[in-house]
């Protein structure tokens, strides 16, 4: 989970890599994804 967080928050196309965790990891796994990226968003509104 860590390298998945570690390349969520470096992946340029955040919102298809996150397609790409709805399609292979748990629901568990999804839900700890989406709130890493939305808590990154949050703190980081300069990227977008």
């Amino acid at each position: 989970m860590c390298i998945i967080f570690t390349l969520l928050l470096f992946n340029q196309n955040n919102t298809v890599y996150l397609h790409i965790v709805t399609n292979r990891f748990s629901p568990e796994s999804l839900f700890t994804s989406q709130y890493s990226y939305k808590n990154f968003r949050i703190l980081n509104p300069s990227s977008y």
